[in-house]
């Protein structure tokens, strides 16, 4: 006997079900798209953002030297060089991209981590010149360039910060002041290399 097309168990399941088959797995596809696109946004940034901060645990513990260790924080980043010969390297790493992220990695002279997902944008880069601008002006004795760069540091809750690490902190209250800038200890544990990179 030949069986008619409509008499099929999946023509009998379609017309059973409300709607049929077809609308469900329509419903199915337009909830999936619906959740991706709000996802990626949200998930993407962490994703690319983790491999950047697996590699600034790498290129970090890995330096043996000051020259090493200013490579790994990149022209993002900055070694913090504390009054006491002690130091912190933060290497910082961004996307403007529309699935932008950002990571901060820090290392202290005695082998601690710190990391930060806050978006610094270029002022680590910006800190380091006018560092450099204030002690071309102290060298050449130029009261009025020298005020021009001290200036540039007031205003700025991140600059004084930085500032402050420099001039007057002890290592363990320079961490506090990076945990004042949206920094917190890390749950890395790999060790760093013993780096004397002081001045």
């Amino acid at each position: 006997m030949t069986m008619n097309q409509s008499d099929s168990p999946l023509t009998q399941a379609t017309a059973q079900s409300p709607g049929g088959i077809a609308p469900r797995w329509m419903l199915v596809l337009i909830i999936v798209l619906i959740w991706t696109a709000i996802a990626t946004p949200f998930l993407l940034p962490k994703y690319t953002g983790w491999n950047e901060r697996r590699q600034s645990f790498a290129l970090l513990a890995a330096a043996e030297d000051r020259e090493e260790l200013m490579d790994a924080v990149t022209r993002l980043g900055v070694v913090l060089d504390l009054p006491d010969g002690e130091w912190i390297a933060i290497r910082y790493r961004d996307s403007h991209a529309w699935y932008g992220y950002s990571i901060a990695v820090a290392l202290t002279s005695d082998g601690c981590w710190l990391e930060s997902w806050h978006h610094f944008c270029g002022q680590f880069a910006h800190y380091r010149n006018n560092v450099a601008r204030l002690q071309e002006a102290q060298e050449h004795g130029d009261p009025g360039f020298f005020e021009v760069a001290r200036s540039a540091f007031e205003g700025h809750e991140h600059m004084q910060a930085m500032r402050r690490i420099e001039t007057q902190c002890s290592l363990d209250q320079a961490v506090e002041e990076l945990l004042g800038m949206h920094f917190v200890v890390s749950s890395e544990t790999r060790p760093a290399q013993s780096v004397n990179a002081s001045h």
